[in-house]
């Protein structure tokens, strides 16, 4: 079961009545349940995972047992399920953890057992799943408890069941770097950013590129740029020759300073040429992502809104309630 944001419901699919097997897709409005009736749906199923895929607007169903492990990924677009072929999958698998990574725009997928205990772990980008380990992770497991912490940007992963049954209670947190994320700050200056993020964010930076910025995240920027593998390489009085406060401050269009790593070690800075924008070729663009994926993280189905204000707009009997005894 996972919340729709785009139709603003949740959506409920399959399990175990202890009498037979489900494949029955209901939704709940907040006031009501509604089966629904697709054309398509997968095979009756316990233990899948499910997850709303907030980039693209669909929930996403893998795996469970059907009685044969199917290993099958599915999504649902609000009235119907359409089984995908991606090119790359997990392991058949049961009693696995999904939620979205609202960081990386993709859902993530770990654990579980298709006979053993597994640790893997996998991204939905909407098309294909990639694997995505690292050295640090947590040990195999079932049933953990995984969602997404869009505050502070990762995902955290609760206990779940591990070898020989024993509960686990350890807590794990996701860290994109190690999962070769790219990540765009979205400020429109860094002072509007608290000083001990920024220090974390260039702290972990591998690979710079800056376009023209301002005044004030020029001055940071040069700092930045005057870094290779052994520290900073100049006096403060001194970074401005490296890459100028100025040149950053007044880059023509689409041109760029990159500061990239070779073998760990961060290289001189280099000016690049970037490419204009590609004419609209008939795809969504990255603006109709951005508006689709902000309508369906913070808007609101409108039949919703619409009950709130009549609470307060319409009039109405005010409900009574009595009883009989003492006095209150």
């Amino acid at each position: 079961m996972a919340y729709d944001a785009e139709r603003g419901e949740v959506v409920l699919f399959g399990g175990n009545d202890n009498n037979s097997l489900l494949n029955d897709t209901w939704v709940w409005d907040g006031t009501n349940w509604t089966k629904k009736s697709p054309l398509n749906s997968p095979t009756p199923r316990y233990q899948h995972a499910m997850a709303y895929d907030e980039a693209r607007g669909q929930m996403v169903v893998f795996g469970g047992n059907d009685l044969s492990f199917p290993g099958d990924t599915w999504v649902w677009d609000g009235e119907n399920w359409t089984q995908k072929n991606p090119a790359n999958s997990p392991s058949a698998r049961v009693r696995h953890a999904m939620t979205y990574d609202a960081a990386g725009l993709e859902v993530m997928l770990f654990g579980g057992t298709d006979g053993s205990l597994l640790n893997d772990t996998w991204v939905w980008n909407g098309s294909d799943w990639t694997r995505k380990d690292s050295v640090d992770r947590p040990p195999a497991r079932t049933q953990p408890m995984m969602a997404d912490d869009v505050a502070h940007g990762q995902v955290v992963l609760l206990g779940g069941v591990g070898a020989g049954g024993s509960l686990l209670g350890d807590t794990w947190v996701s860290e994109s770097r190690k999962y070769a994320l790219s990540l765009t700050i979205g400020t429109q200056t860094l002072s509007q950013l608290p000083e001990k993020m920024v220090s974390t964010v260039f702290g972990n930076c591998g690979t710079i590129v800056s376009f023209r910025v301002s005044h004030d995240d020029a001055k940071a920027l040069v700092r930045e740029f005057a870094v290779s593998g052994e520290g900073p390489r100049l006096t403060d009085q001194m970074f401005d020759l490296i890459v100028p406060a100025s040149e950053l401050q007044n880059l023509p269009d689409f041109k760029l300073f990159i500061r990239t790593l070779l073998n760990g070690k961060p290289q001189d800075p280099i000016l690049a040429q970037s490419f204009p924008p590609f004419a609209n070729s008939g795809h969504e663009t990255t603006a109709d992502l951005v508006v689709r994926t902000s309508a369906a993280r913070f808007g609101r189905d409108r039949r919703a809104v619409e009950r709130i204000l009549n609470r307060f707009l319409l009039p109405s009997t005010p409900a009574l309630h009595r009883w009989r005894g003492g006095a209150a």
